[in-house]
């Protein structure tokens, strides 16, 4: 799994540590989805000039990419901020996360 670790994965693997040493239990979905809200929110409040003016919040997030525990990105033809080439599904193995293998 080690090789599989870039930037990002860094990150959320930080985040993890840092969760669990806080709250003494492991990070889980809603914690992921709630930390990739709260980044896009930061960003919004430190970098657009208004943020209640929806189109400038809507600017600025097609034009800039969001880094949290994945990196965020919208575009004139996506708001989803993620896509299928910036995930990976894992399973827990003898305590660890790790990649999942194929399906045969």
């Amino acid at each position: 799994m080690t090789s599989l670790l870039t930037s990002y994965a860094r990150r959320a693997v930080a985040f993890a540590k840092a969760y669990q040493e806080r709250y003494g239990e492991r990070v889980d979905m809603i914690n992921l989805l709630g930390k990739l809200n709260v980044d896009t929110i930061d960003a919004i409040l430190r970098n657009v000039e208004n943020p209640a003016d929806p189109k400038a919040v809507k600017t600025y997030l097609q034009t800039h990419l969001i880094p949290s525990i994945q990196t965020i990105r919208f575009s004139k033809t996506t708001n989803v901020g993620l896509s299928d080439a910036d995930m990976m599904i894992v399973e827990l193995k003898k305590g660890a996360w790790v990649k999942t293998d194929p399906v045969k």
